[in-house]
C-alpha cells in the first residue's frame, strides 16, 4: 500500500516539475513597479490604508492574538501599540507610527506540505535547509564583546523554550547552560565548549515553507540570536515529537552531531512538561 502511495506521489511530483511555468521574474517586475508607484503616496494615505487592510485581512483570513495579521494581495501586516521599524528592502517604507508591512512568501508551511513531497523531494529539501543553516550560522555582526549568547542585536534573548521573558545577554555559554540547569536534576548540564552561532532558534514546521518540493522560505525570526551550536538542532526537536519522517531529515542536516545535548534538553522537557 505505501509503495503504491510513494509512487503516486513521485509521480505526482514530475508532474508538477513538467507543468511548472516560470512567471516569477515579470511578475517581480510588476511589484517592484507598483511598490515604487505606491511608496510615493503621502504617508497618511498608505497608513489609513493600511488599517483598512488589517480589518479586511482579519475578515478574510481570520484575527490573530500574535500581532501578525495576513493581508490581501501577498503581505502580511504587524502591528503594535509602539512599534518602530527602521526601513529597509522588505518594507513598504510608509508606516513610522506602529505598523510594519512585510511581503508573504511564496509556499506553504513544511507540516502541511510534505506529506505531499516524494522521497526526492523530501531530500532536496534538507539538502535546501543544510545550505541555508551554513550560511545563517556564519553570520557575525558587531556585538558587546562582554556578551557570547545574545539576540540577533547583542541584547536579552527570547525563546519560550526557555520561558516567556528575555533572558540574559549571558557572558559566555557557561553562564547560559548554568541557567538551563534545573535544581531537581543538578548533575544534568550542557557541556560548555560549543562554538556560538547565529541560529533562527525556531525552525519548527510551522517557519519553514515550501513550494513545489524545494524550501521557499523560513519566516518568524523573533527567537534568533547567537547560541551555542547545538540549540538549532535541539530546537527543531522542541515540540515535533510526532513528525518522524521530518525529523529524519533534521537528522540528516545535522549529521546526529548532537544526540548527546538532545537527550540533556528532552529530560529538561520533560520536567517543565510536568
Amino acid at each position: 500500500m505505501w509503495t503504491h502511495i510513494a509512487t503516486k506521489i513521485n509521480d505526482r511530483a514530475s508532474l508538477r516539475r513538467a507543468q511548472k511555468i516560470d512567471t516569477s521574474y515579470f511578475i517581480q517586475t510588476i511589484f517592484n513597479i507598483s511598490l515604487a508607484i505606491w511608496s510615493k503616496f503621502p504617508d497618511f494615505i498608505r497608513f489609513q490604508t493600511y488599517r483598512f487592510l488589517r480589518t479586511t485581512g482579519a475578515y478574510l483570513y481570520g484575527s490573530t492574538k500574535t500581532g501578525v495579521q495576513r493581508l490581501p494581495f501577498g503581505m502580511y501586516l504587524k502591528h503594535g501599540p509602539q512599534y518602530h521599524v527602521k526601513r529597509h528592502a522588505g518594507e513598504f517604507n510608509a508606516l513610522k507610527l506602529y505598523l510594519l508591512v512585510i511581503s508573504r512568501l511564496e509556499g506553504e508551511p513544511a507540516g502541511l506540505a510534505l506529506d505531499k513531497c516524494s522521497d526526492e523531494e523530501m531530500y532536496q529539501i534538507g539538502q535546501d535547509l543544510r545550505s541555508w543553516i551554513a550560511e545563517l550560522h556564519a553570520i557575525t555582526i558587531d556585538r558587546d564583546p562582554k556578551y557570547a549568547i545574545t539576540n540577533a542585536s547583542g541584547g536579552p534573548c527570547l525563546d519560550y523554550r526557555i520561558g516567556g521573558d528575555p533572558v540574559g545577554p549571558f557572558p559566555s555559554e557557561n553562564e547560559f547552560s548554568e541557567s538551563l540547569r534545573l535544581g531537581i536534576l543538578p548533575d544534568l548540564v550542557h557541556r560548555t565548549d560549543h562554538q556560538i552561532v547565529f541560529t533562527h532558534a525556531d525552525l519548527n514546521l510551522r517557519n519553514i515553507l515550501v513550494k513545489d518540493g524545494k524550501l521557499s522560505g523560513i519566516v518568524d525570526w523573533e527567537n534568533a540570536g547567537f547560541f551555542s551550536e547545538y540549540w538549532e538542532y535541539t530546537k527543531c526537536y522542541f515540540g515535533t515529537s510526532l513528525a518522524k519522517r521530518w525529523l529524519k531529515v533534521v537528522d540528516t542536516v545535522f549529521e546526529n552531531r548532537y544526540k548527546a545535548e538532545l537527550e540533556i534538553e528532552r529530560q529538561y522537557w520533560a520536567y517543565h512538561s510536568l
